[in-house]
């Protein structure tokens, strides 16, 4: 099967969204499938498949003709015109809700109209609240990288680490407010801070307000190879999300690589680590404090090995592909 992939952001680029088009691609293609990748990111990647990038109309039109299915992630109005004009299935992979802000905003009007009647695919059942119709195949995270050969014993494992883009959304100043308040009970526990993003600056303030500074790292976002390592030493991976997550990919991430893990009862996080993450009160970080505090006096056990294996056994890049193989089938 000859397989168009349109991510508007990719590879070099890092996110949920791209993490997503990269693992389907590289999975497509070992199942034996031809992949191309078309893409507004500029740049350079080291990949198997054809990577088109900034392709104008007619040539996405070109490669979209020459495609048994087409998946684009996610709905794009500049491009979708040449998607459709090929004639073949168009599948819409939606990454996040389509939020209209107001009565002025058509753009998210027009697309939440155009998704209504387009095969579309979301990766949670909280998504597919705001997708009616969609079909749910839950995100894939990078199994090859983040995976049990890679993880230290508990006993090599110590700090909490938070991933994700520094912006008020992701919940990081809730995180930092939540450890000042258990630090003087855990006085050898650090915390690392993975990302970029315009909140940081206000983080390293609120980090000095509390005297943290000795005990709180700030690194910059790293690509999966290089996180790997630091997630297979953490003791606890927490996701302290405000905005709501369509699912978490990051969690996955976490689980595989043995952090007990801890997030927001919010969106599709919940889905996406099962019972085998403890919640908090989006925003709170009283109720995120007591979740660290469980964790690191040994008040709540680990969950059982078996219990994560079978779980991420459902998340693993060849289970995901093959659900989405199955509804190209349907559709071709």
């Amino acid at each position: 099967m000859k397989i168009l992939i349109y991510s508007w952001s990719f590879a070099p680029a890092i996110g949920g969204m791209e993490s997503l088009a990269r693992v389907l691609a590289e999975e497509f293609c070992r199942l034996g499938h031809a992949v191309t990748v078309a893409t507004e990111t500029a740049g350079q990647s080291d990949q198997t498949y054809a990577i088109h990038r900034r392709p104008g109309a007619l040539k996405l039109l070109g490669l979209a003709r020459s495609a048994d299915i087409i998946v684009s992630l996610p709905l794009s109005l500049p491009r979708l015109p040449a998607l459709l004009a090929a004639g073949q299935p168009l599948v819409i992979a939606h990454p996040i809700r389509i939020a209209v802000s107001d009565q002025g905003d058509w753009r998210a009007r027009l697309k939440l109209a155009i998704a209504g009647r387009l095969c579309g695919v979301v990766p949670s059942q909280y998504l597919a609240r705001s997708f009616p119709g969609s079909i749910v195949i839950a995100n894939p995270y990078d199994a090859a990288t983040f995976n049990p050969g890679r993880r230290n014993g508990p006993a090599q494992r110590n700090g909490i680490v938070h991933v994700g883009r520094l912006i008020p959304g992701k919940g990081a100043h809730v995180l930092i407010e939540a450890f000042g308040r258990i630090a003087g009970s855990f006085v050898q526990e650090r915390l690392t801070i993975i990302g970029d993003g315009p909140a940081r600056p206000a983080l390293e303030a609120e980090v000095a307000r509390l005297g943290l500074r000795e005990r709180v790292q700030f690194i910059d976002e790293l690509p999966a190879v290089a996180l790997a390592p630091l997630l297979a030493q953490a003791r606890i991976m927490s996701v302290p999300t405000v905005d709501e997550e369509a699912f978490g990919i990051v969690a996955l991430e976490g689980l595989a690589s043995g952090c007990r893990m801890i997030v927001s009862d919010l969106g599709g996080l919940p889905e996406a680590v099962g019972d085998l993450a403890l919640t908090h009160a989006p925003g709170d970080p009283a109720d995120l404090a007591r979740c660290l505090a469980a964790v690191l006096s040994g008040e709540v056990p680990p969950p059982p090995e078996a219990a994560i294996e079978a779980h991420l056994a459902r998340f693993t890049p060849e289970a995901v592909a093959n659900r989405y193989l199955e509804l190209f089938k349907r559709l071709a």
